[in-house]
């Protein structure tokens, strides 16, 4: 418990510092080149926006982050308090790792008084810490190691048996192999991101490789495993900003491979005319633009088809036309609160799909369906089908695409007339939008769960083979920055407890 408090007050530590002119070693040189996940934090961006400062010797809270903090005992307020004085480098950056040939995690914490922290690492984790020549004090708990320099306060968690000589190599940067040495991840921790990140695919599947899921054989097998061995690593950034949490996740593949613009080919031209068939109420929509005859021409894909057996309801030739057919968006929406607030076993499903084929896919729908039984009643341009149970599936086709919906009602309002999702599915060939409206049923299971949880907004996602972005926003409430929305709403949570 010693130690998780101590990490938690260290987390504030992290929270409000800045990001000025770092002394001692380069961050660069301290953390391992074989990590998995490397994290950099823009401290002062974090603290300006939460509203959060450090002033007179005492770390100062908005009033209206009071109810977060009214649980904590006496001596709690006195060690947060003591965090203004603790001798940490408010004008420094930290920097997080894990998953490492030596270290399951590191975290580097840089500090400006190594006798003040010292004497605050002390009285938090009830400890000594004892002098280690005269460059260092350190506290060994078994694979745990804590050392403080003249610059910086180091945390390590160690694979195997404690290893002083290796974190020592960190705290002095003298590592053999530092991330230095890697271009792709230096230019990723580097820049004015709130926060940014860097994972290295090698390290990636070792870590996978150690689970019991055997995940490493997962990613590395399959029709995916030509890209994703060819990925050096991923970079990512989040930031807060006034209504809004963004994120832009970006891959970098190794040099001199083609694999990723003979994937891109699979891809359309975005084109949101796939909502024009999912109604303006579902919680969740989603849509691929995709080329139908650049997917066959896949290896992997074409080597499926080969394995493929002719049957009855389906032939291997019709299902390579229904395939190279596809030109077009491919948009599926969902309600998906009804599995949660309701308990439905099934939700209700809208899908569109734009195929040169559409009439003859829909023709051979049709046959099956009245071949194997069942009630088809036609109408208009669909024919529905209603089960004992109530319940509906619809399948159509119009205007190219063949479109279904596990409901008899026709589509009266559809989300091509939300402005929202429709700038969402023409700016990239792959998106998703995930609406919170005022009244909505996700709202009512939040309000549910928590009144203080009373938020509308959405969540978007936009992604490429090199790019991906996700933004979750929130529309209401409304602060100066959504840190201090986000803080705002778990404190009145914690006030109406």
């Amino acid at each position: 418990m010693k130690k998780i408090k101590m990490l938690l007050l260290l987390a504030v530590a992290v929270i409000v510092a800045s990001c000025g002119k770092q002394q001692g070693p380069s961050p660069m040189s301290m953390i391992p080149e074989d990590a998995a996940m490397v994290m950099s934090v823009n401290m002062k961006s974090l603290i300006d926006k939460s509203g959060i400062e450090v002033k007179d010797g005492q770390v100062i809270f908005p009033d209206s982050y009071s109810s977060l903090l009214q649980n904590l005992s006496a001596s709690d307020k006195g060690e947060l308090d003591g965090l203004a004085e603790s001798g940490v480098d408010f004008e420094g950056r930290a920097y997080l790792f894990v998953n490492s040939s030596d270290f399951q995690v590191g975290l580097i914490v840089p500090i400006k008084d190594k006798e003040a922290f010292k004497g605050y690492v002390e009285k938090v984790d009830e400890s000594t810490m004892t002098a280690d020549g005269e460059e260092y004090y350190k506290c060994v708990d078994g694979r745990m190691v804590q050392l403080i320099s003249d610059y910086y306060f180091g945390v390590f968690e160690m694979k195997g048996t404690s290893d002083e000589a290796t974190c020592k190599a960190v705290m002095s940067g003298t590592l053999e192999k530092p991330i230095s040495t890697k271009k792709s991840a230096v230019k990723a921790l580097d820049g004015g991101n709130d926060i940014m990140a860097w994972i290295n695919y090698e390290g990636l599947m070792s870590m996978a490789s150690g689970s019991s899921m055997s995940a490493a054989a997962m990613l590395q097998g399959g029709m995916l495993a030509s890209v994703i061995n060819s990925v050096d690593g991923v970079s990512g950034t989040l930031d807060f900003n006034k209504k809004s949490i963004d994120l832009v996740a970006k891959t970098i593949y190794k040099e001199g491979t083609d694999v990723i613009a003979n994937f891109e080919q699979i891809y359309g031209k975005a084109s949101a005319e796939g909502l024009k068939f999912i109604p303006n109420d579902v919680e969740a929509v989603m849509s691929l633009t995709m080329n139908g005859e650049n997917i066959l021409k896949i290896n992997e894909i074409s080597n499926l088809l080969l394995q493929y057996k002719d049957n009855a309801m389906l032939s291997r030739d019709e299902l390579r036309d229904y395939i190279a057919g596809i030109d077009g968006p491919v948009t599926i929406g969902m309600n998906y609160s009804s599995l949660i607030y309701n308990k439905y076993s099934v939700p209700a499903i809208y899908g569109a799909i734009k195929n040169k084929n559409c009439e003859k896919i829909f023709a051979k729908v049709e046959s099956l369906l009245r071949g194997m039984g069942f009630p088809v009643m036609k109408n208009g341009d669909e024919i529905v089908v209603n089960f004992r149970d109530a319940s509906s599936v619809a399948v159509g086709c119009k205007d190219g695409f063949l479109y279904f919906r596990t409901s008899g009602a026709p589509v009266t309002k559809s989300m091509y007339d939300d402005s929202q999702a429709r700038e969402i599915m023409e700016s990239a060939s792959c998106g998703l939008y995930v609406p919170v409206k005022d009244g909505s049923s996700v709202q009512r299971i939040l309000t549910t769960l928590d009144p203080a949880l009373k938020i509308s907004g959405y969540a978007s996602a936009c992604s490429s083979t090199e790019e991906s972005t996700m933004s979750i926003v929130v529309d209401s409430p409304e602060n100066d920055n959504i840190i201090i929305t986000l803080l705002s709403v778990i404190a009145q949570s914690q006030l109406a407890k």
